[in-house]
């Protein structure tokens, strides 16, 4: 599942090229086919991207990684989706003559729990984590409980 920027519809097209998910030409079919629906093959703009939250500069990459946080921790109520694991949010912005682009691809730490386990029926809490050093991996560090099958 992934956002990205969104604010005009032409720029979501391009993007969806760009970043090679969908072929050269053929963004507009695999949106009218379903392929970014919250059911399709790959969720795009889950809850609605820029045109759902408006534009704040500055602040959009932040709500797109917060929403990638909230799925990725079962956290994202009606629209979460079923045991996610890798999120991705694509931003860009600047002046026409300095522009930046910024991809952040968070991912749910290996046997980490959402905030219920469907096996177990467990919630997660910060208690399993240990303090994580400079440099260190910190979603190598937390662990599912012992009780998991």
């Amino acid at each position: 599942m992934f956002d990205e920027h969104d604010c005009f519809s032409v720029t979501e097209l391009v993007t969806l090229e760009d970043l090679g998910i969908s072929q050269e030409g053929k963004a507009i079919g695999d949106v009218l086919d379903g392929f970014y629906d919250a059911s399709g093959k790959i969720p795009c703009q889950i809850d609605g991207g820029l045109k759902c939250f408006g534009h704040p500069i500055g602040a959009s990459g932040l709500r797109m990684i917060y929403e990638m946080y909230l799925q990725l921790s079962g956290r994202a109520g009606e629209r979460q989706r079923p045991d996610p694991v890798l999120g991705m949010t694509h931003n860009l912005g600047g002046f026409p003559s300095q522009n930046m682009s910024a991809i952040t691809i968070p991912e749910r730490a290996i046997g980490q729990h959402p905030a219920r386990c469907e096996r177990c029926g467990r919630g997660r809490s910060g208690a399993n984590m240990t303090k994580i050093k400079p440099g260190a991996r910190p979603w190598r560090r937390i662990r599912a409980p012992r009780s998991c099958g």
